[in-house]
Order: C-alpha cells, then structure tokens, then sequence
C-alpha cells in the first residue's frame, strides 16, 4: 500500500491514507515523499471526497472509513484492482508467487531488468536498496508485481495474484500458510492452480522442480514450463557454492552447461533458488549472461532481510521479516553460513497470523537448528486467539530445552534488551525476527549495548 502511494504520488496524484499503527520503515519511507498517514481510523479523514479509495487487506466491515465510503458511495477499489488497471494495462506482467522469497525474487527480477536498460516497472512488498523504493510506473514494457497468495479484500476473497494478469510467472515454493484463512494446503493449490491457468499460451512459467506441491499441479499449464531446482532434471541448477566476502558465489548451468557464476551478497541455499529463477526469465526474455552477472553483483538486497541495523563492540543487530518456521530455518542457516563461528541469537515475535496460531506449535522448534541460543516473546495480540488456537511460547521453549538448545521465554522486548544487554558476549549476532515492528527492539538492544560499553 505504501509503496503504490508514492508511486501514484510521484505520478501527481494528491495522497493522503490511514492505518491502525504507522512504524518504519514505512513510516519514514511515506513521510519522506511527503504523504500523510494517519494512525487510527476516523471517518473524518474523508470529509474531503477523493476520487478513489484503495481498501487495504486487513480491514473489514465496522471500520469507520469502511462505513463512511459506502455510504457516502465512495468510489473504491482493491489494491490489485488498482495495479492491474493503473499499472500493468497492456505491458508484459512478470508475476513472483511463493509462500517464501517473494519480495528478494521480485526486487532480483526488476533489478536485472534495469540493468539490461529495459526500465520496469514494479510492485513490491518491501523496499529494494537498489531502487530505494517498493513501486515505480517505469517507461518499459515490463511491470514486475509480487504475487501474494493472501486475499484481496474483504468484497473479494480471491488471491490477490489472481488479479495481475502474468504473462511470465514465477513459482518458488508452495507451503501451507495464512490459516486464518486458508483451510489446508489443498486450499493454497487450488490457487496457485488457479493462478497458473491465468498464463497465456504464449507466455512462460518458470517453477521449482524440487517442490512437491508444484509438481503436483504445473501439469495443468497451457503455456511452456521451464524447471529450475537440484533435482535431476532441473533445467536451470546451481553448484561449487563458497561462503566469501559477506555473501555467497557459484555456478549457474541450464541443461548441464555453466551459463555464468553469480557473485552476490546474499546467503543461503533458499537464494540459490531465487536467483535460479530469475535467471532462467532473465535469459529466455534474451537479456545477456554478462548482464545479469553484473546485476547480481550490484544488487544490494532488500530492508528488513537479514539487515544490519547496528553494531556495537563487535555485537550486530540484525532485522529480518521471517514469519513462518521454513522462513525462520532458513534465514537462521543463511546468518550461520554467513558469520560461523560467531555464536547466533535468534529473537521471535510470534506476530503473523501463521506463527500465531497453533498450527505449527511442534514444527516451530525444528526451525532454530541454525541458532545458538533462542529467544521467545509473548504472541502478540494474544487473546485475540482462543487459548487451544494460539501458539504456547512456554511449550516451544521447553521442546527447545530438551533438545539441549539454550531457549528462553522472555515476554516483552524491553525485558529481551535487559536480558541480551547482560548475557551476549563480543562477536555475538543477534537475528530479531518479526512481520512487524517489533516494539522498536532493535533501537533498544543496540541502546543498551551502547549504555554498557
């Protein structure tokens, strides 16, 4: 939502918005470009009437600007309504769909697109370092969009990638996700293969051979389908993977054949997919191998994955999005390969409505193998959920404990600061992890590690 913001803002339109809690980076991101957004949602930011109001998903019927647009009979749409119509029109739309690596592969295909000179646009749920924004228009052909397999909006409980028209399609990974409001991974795809009858005969999807669930279902495409994974057979695969220089090289070879060696500053064998991915679009939309090599070279990552926020005697404090247990496994094992021998810290905040929930109460602590030591807080907004339907913290920890892991439930982010402000020792790195802001923590740990300096 923010970053369509600025993006129409930029196009001249007026924009002002609302939101339950304004934290950064979008906050800081919507106020530098001069827009408004209000915390709390009053039907008195709409007295002025606009031309349109983009309904987010996370609203329902009862919020006041909900009631007050229709019955003021306010013109409104969803945010993919909006893309597609203002954004896509007719251009080549590049759809990146994936329970996990959406963002990193979505900021990796528009980042070699510009490189290659061709000037896409592109939606993003994250702020690229290279582009330092989520959305732009572009004057090229191409529109790059983020795919998300969440619902619209409250008037339309579709997929949300249903809406973007793909002419080249990404698919990376297909895990059950979003319980609140997918009832078993059947459910998740059906719509994937939903998502994947949208691509014209003429277009292209592009699909991880070592995913089970994706195999089931890309059968059912009516265009050409191009592999890319470890499995035999895999069109596009990746070997000779080093560890140097703060990220991570190797080869990349289609049908056996070395194509080109990514350099890149980036960790983990969940990225070797990504960029296999959108390495495999990038050459058969016929954007050189040097080209792309340059731009894996260039390309700077993306806020909120695996980001340094601060360092203070040898201590770093890194943020990362992770909000599923795969995504927390893999972001542990990329900060691992990256800085072993260094002991790893991993912090949760059960905050997504994934980790929220129950459902994962006995995979959760497989999902820290990587971590030295594990840290809990308290599910956020906890007795929204009944108590047989939320995650038990104390629970994980004491599985955790009896894997001989040194686990700790610590409720509040302040208590987590005081506690890590005593017990981490030099060269330590500390992984905070949430799809939210987090109480500020990282501000805190590294305050406090200063204080004790």
């Amino acid at each position: 939502m923010a970053a369509v913001a600025v993006m129409l803002k930029q196009q001249g339109f007026q924009i002002s918005g609302s939101d339950h809690l304004v934290y950064p980076p979008m906050s800081t991101f919507l106020k530098s470009h001069g827009i408004d957004a209000k915390t709390g949602y009053k039907s008195s930011n709409l007295r002025v009437r606009p031309d349109y109001i983009v309904i987010g998903n996370a609203l329902s019927r009862g919020n006041p600007e909900i009631e007050y647009t229709l019955n003021h009979k306010y013109a409104y749409l969803s945010l993919p309504e909006l893309v597609r119509h203002f954004c896509i029109k007719d251009r080549h739309s590049i759809v990146i769909s994936g329970t996990h690596g959406k963002t990193t592969t979505s900021a990796l295909t528009a980042w070699m697109l510009e490189c290659a000179g061709k000037s896409p646009g592109f939606l993003i749920g994250g702020i690229p370092l290279n582009f330092e924004q989520g959305a732009r228009l572009g004057r090229g052909k191409f529109f790059v969009v983020e795919g998300d397999e969440y619902d619209t909006v409250f008037f339309d409980k579709r997929s949300k990638f249903l809406h973007y028209a793909p002419d080249s399609l990404i698919i990376n990974n297909i895990e059950f996700d979003h319980g609140d409001i997918f009832e078993s991974i059947d459910d998740i795809r059906l719509s994937f293969q939903r998502l994947i009858n949208l691509v014209p005969s003429q277009g292209n999807i592009f699909y991880n051979q070592d995913d089970p669930q994706i195999r089931l279902i890309i059968d059912k495409a009516f265009c050409p389908t191009i592999s890319f994974g470890f499995s035999v057979g895999s069109l596009w695969t990746g070997k000779n993977l080093v560890y140097r220089n703060g990220g991570m090289q190797f080869d990349v070879l289609y049908k056996r054949k070395k194509e080109l060696t990514v350099k890149i500053s980036l960790a983990g064998r969940h990225n070797i997919y990504n960029l296999l991915g959108v390495t495999a679009l990038g050459r058969t939309l016929g954007i050189p191998a040097l080209k792309i090599k340059d731009a894996w070279a260039s390309f700077q990552g993306i806020k909120r994955r695996l980001e340094i926020r601060g360092e203070v005697g040898g201590i770093k404090v890194i943020d990362d999005f992770a909000h599923h247990p795969t995504a927390i496994r893999e972001t542990l094992k990329a900060a691992k390969a990256l800085y072993r021998p260094k002991r790893l810290w991993a912090v949760v905040e059960p905050r997504s409505s994934t980790l929220r929930s129950s459902i994962f109460q006995n995979i959760l602590p497989q999902a820290f193998g990587a971590a030295d030591r594990v840290i809990l807080t308290d599910v956020y907004n906890k007795y929204k959920l009944r108590a047989r339907h939320r995650l038990n913290p104390v629970r994980v920890i004491r599985n955790l404990c009896d894997r001989k892991k040194q686990a700790f439930f610590i409720p509040t982010s302040a208590e987590v600061a005081e506690f890590l402000g005593k017990e981490v020792q030099d060269g330590d790195v500390i992984v905070c992890m949430s799809n939210g802001g987090f109480d500020h923590i990282h501000d805190k740990i590294l305050y406090i590690l200063r204080e004790r300096m």
